[in-house]
């Protein structure tokens, strides 16, 4: 049976736990990968082998085998996170081994990056004051929306200030910005998305309009896998 197509097996089998199909995800792939050094690891883009496990893992609540496992060869299941998307979500991966046999769950996390603070900043001639509010709206079902900056800044030309000043989530945030000076009185409001690929941006008062997002927008190279098993990124 393990010699089977895979995808026709799978969608044969898709009503079968993911215990009952151990072993058999040997599809006739390199023997070995290389392990990808990154803290963020695009299911998608997961050899065959690994992605099947981790699909497995994430459908069943659990994955068993007695045979060998790939996604332990191909990413740190201790450090990094799986990020899965339709919708995004961002797994940690729990492997186990008791008597031969090994088992990998999943739990749905939440990344934070300490860099991704964001910042406000000014180059009025003028002093400006400034009411924040910033709301955050995490990435899954388990976790809450939140207020992250509810707060007054006065700001001089030239000054800047962090947003956020604890660790940001991964998620999707709304910001609303009233702005006070002798020559402004505007309220603006920007959304915008916090994750591997995308900081927090910065928002510089002076021109027009007066929020601009300051943003890196160098596309992020994920890590990948060639017919050999190197990994490239």
């Amino acid at each position: 049976m393990c010699n089977m197509n895979r995808r026709a097996f799978l969608t044969s089998m898709s009503g079968v736990s993911g215990s009952l199909l151990a072993g058999c995800l040997g599809w006739g792939g390199p023997t070995s990968y290389e392990e990808c050094p990154q803290n963020i690891v695009l299911k998608e883009n997961l050899p065959p082998e690994a992605e099947e496990e981790v699909t497995m893992a994430l459908a069943d609540g659990v994955y068993e085998t007695d045979g060998h496992v790939y996604i332990t060869d191909v990413m740190d299941t201790d450090e990094a996170y799986i990020e899965a998307n339709n919708p995004k979500r961002y797994y940690e991966l729990l492997v186990e081994e008791t008597d031969g046999t090994t088992r990998i769950s999943s739990e749905e996390v939440l990344p934070t990056g300490t860099s991704l603070k964001g910042y406000l900043g000014s180059d009025l001639d003028e002093t400006v004051h400034v009411s924040v509010l910033i709301e955050a709206d995490p990435y899954g079902e388990t976790f809450d929306t939140e207020t992250v900056v509810d707060d007054e800044f006065e700001l001089g030309s030239g000054d800047s200030v962090n947003l956020i000043r604890g660790d940001v989530e991964y998620g999707s945030y709304t910001g609303v910005f009233e702005i006070e000076s002798e020559s402004k009185n505007e309220t603006i409001e920007e959304s915008w998305d916090v994750d591997a690929s995308n900081p927090s941006p910065g928002f510089l008062i002076g021109g027009d309009p007066i929020a601009m997002p300051a943003v890196d927008t160098k596309e992020r190279s994920w890590c990948e896998w060639t017919d050999d098993g190197e990994v490239v990124y």
